[in-house]
């Protein structure tokens, strides 16, 4: 898909969809719900993993009959994660953003057209409309601050201008 800049609504699911849709899933059992006199045991069902530069954990208070469709989330998000790595992640070299960035370094940027595929031309739209209603709060570009400071901090000195 060719980016374009003009105006557009995006909504996208990512993150937020696997935390509402696990959420829902989890909690729409068919099993009648308990008395309020008498709240059913929970049991703890729990992951943690590397992806993005970070840890993702996660852990879910399920009661034992429903621990085996917690792991299926926990699998279920754990592939959409990395699913997602592959595009948005700019700590893997070969992922769409790393792509793009590497497209907009080049010389060859005035000259070629650029293509983005459509769900990260849809999230950086968004990221857009997310800085500009936030004041600037929200910034996707923050990464590379973030790795001059981390590197000044570590040679006990502060980045020069």
């Amino acid at each position: 898909m060719r980016l374009s800049w003009k105006r557009h609504r995006v909504i996208v699911v990512a993150l937020h969809a696997l935390l509402v849709l696990g959420c829902v899933a989890l909690t729409s059992s068919p099993t009648p719900s308990p008395t309020p006199s008498r709240t059913p045991d929970r049991i703890v069902v729990s992951d943690g993993w590397l992806a993005m530069g970070t840890f993702f954990e996660v852990e879910i208070r399920v009661v034992a009959e429903d621990a085996g469709r917690a792991r299926e989330w926990i699998g279920w998000a754990r592939r959409e994660i990395v699913r997602l790595e592959e595009i948005y992640s700019r700590h893997d070299a070969d992922s769409a953003v790393s792509d793009l960035n590497e497209a907009l370094a080049g010389d060859e940027i005035f000259t070629r057209e650029l293509m983005v595929e459509s769900e990260l031309e849809e999230i950086l739209f968004l990221a857009v409309e997310l800085w500009a209603g936030s004041g600037g709060a929200f910034d996707i570009t923050i990464g590379p601050l973030v790795d001059v400071w981390t590197e000044a901090v570590a040679k006990g000195n502060c980045p020069s201008i």
